[in-house]
């Protein structure tokens, strides 16, 4: 009996959601928006008595008041809040679907080629990527690893598509359209167990006579580095070891007590996992932004939109992990 009881207690949900419609949610978020009847018909271009019509039937089918109704306009009653954060939501997922079947219309079975200097390391790309194949599984994908120069250059001439990358000077971008996604931070890293983990530096130079990793001349970030060495005006670590960034690089940290100086997106995953310290220094150093770009007529490429899209989000979330983590070391 319970089971029949859930059961016809489900089919009644079905029914009522039968006998809500599209047209009747839009209208009541978009009554909500304005605050009042009179500015929603301005907004949609629908008569008022036919908008007043809507918002009564939608009453009237959820058997509840949504809007309290005063001389100066409407307010929602405490249904009216829950309806519209709900309502809100499920046109965001119908936009979402409607975009995703435009997308798989017109580019389901295409590809996209996506590189950049340091796509095998980023913690951007996959997600991004995975998101990508979630929603258009036919989508073949191919990722390079290259040179900047090279990159910008082949979207230029569109033997490529997306370029993942930092921000470069603004004659080597002609043509691209670049959208930054986060900007990053040097930052001096160390093993967990190294004896500088848990104290303050307040000289970089103080840190020279330890045993560093220094990027290895093909990395992306190589320029950063040598470029922090050279506005502090400090000499290059003669204790140093060129490496890739990786698993060799936090084995040689642990087994040296090592530092080194690394983008604080490749390292946040391994520093909030107690693996790698981020050592508290006075000194500092930004990174140019690291964005995606591509030629301008290729932004109305749906496939391509909808990559970026993804892209938005990733960067959205793993900008949040980096601002909390800055703010748990006080960077």
């Amino acid at each position: 009996m319970r089971g029949l009881a859930r059961l016809c207690g489900h089919l009644g949900d079905f029914a009522l959601a039968l006998r809500i419609n599209l047209r009747q949610l839009e209208c009541f978020n978009q009554v909500a928006a304005a605050g009042s009847i009179r500015k929603a018909s301005e907004v949609i271009g629908v008569a008022q008595p036919a908008i007043t019509r809507t918002i009564k039937d939608l009453e009237a089918a959820l058997g509840v008041q949504l809007f309290l109704r005063s001389g100066v306009g409407v307010t929602p009653t405490k249904y009216g809040h829950v309806l519209l954060r709900h309502s809100l939501a499920a046109l965001e997922e119908l936009q979402a679907a409607i975009a995703d079947l435009d997308a798989l219309k017109i580019a389901g079975e295409g590809q996209i080629t996506l590189a950049g200097p340091t796509i095998d390391n980023s913690r951007i790309v996959p997600g991004a990527i995975a998101r990508l194949k979630k929603r258009l599984p036919l989508v073949k994908v191919s990722l390079q690893v290259m040179s900047q120069e090279r990159v910008l250059c082949a979207v230029q001439d569109g033997s490529l598509d997306v370029y993942f990358g930092r921000r470069s000077g603004a004659q080597a971008m002609s043509g691209l359209l670049f959208e930054p996604l986060f900007q990053d931070r040097l930052v001096i890293v160390a093993g967990a167990r190294n004896p500088l983990a848990h104290m303050v530096i307040h000289d970089i130079a103080d840190l020279m006579e330890c045993p560093w990793i220094i990027p290895s001349v093909d990395s992306s970030f190589k320029s950063y580095v040598d470029d922090f060495f050279r506005d502090h005006k400090i000499p290059a670590p003669r204790n140093s070891v060129e490496m890739s960034f990786g698993s060799s690089m936090w084995r040689y940290l642990e087994e040296m007590d090592a530092v080194a100086a690394m983008p604080s997106n490749l390292v946040a995953d391994e520093v909030e996992a107690g693996r790698l310290v981020v050592l508290k220094t006075d000194n500092e150093w930004l990174l140019p932004d690291i964005g995606i770009a591509v030629r301008a007529e290729a932004r109305s490429n749906k496939l391509i939109g909808v990559l970026i899209q993804e892209f938005r989000r990733v960067a959205a979330q793993r900008k949040a992990e980096l601002q909390r983590l800055a703010s748990m070391l006080g960077l």
